[in-house]
């Protein structure tokens, strides 16, 4: 799997930048993606801050590693 080349607080930040009123044209231009990955990171990132997404991801790597 290719690794993204944008950390978990960019990701986190681009879709609260968009509630903030800022146009999705110049948010895409700005971190050089398209509409497509700003659509399946709002869906997945939208209302998370980065703490909580760090203590998912931990949560997940201890099930993991209990299995």
């Amino acid at each position: 799997m290719k690794k993204s080349t944008f950390t978990e607080s960019q990701i986190v930040a681009v879709p609260k930048q968009r509630e903030a009123g800022v146009p999705l044209i110049e948010l895409t231009r700005k971190h050089r993606t398209n509409r497509a990955t700003y659509f399946n990171w709002r869906s997945g990132y939208r209302g998370v801050t980065v703490k909580e997404l760090k203590r998912m991801y931990a949560d997940l790597a201890l099930e993991k590693a209990a299995i």
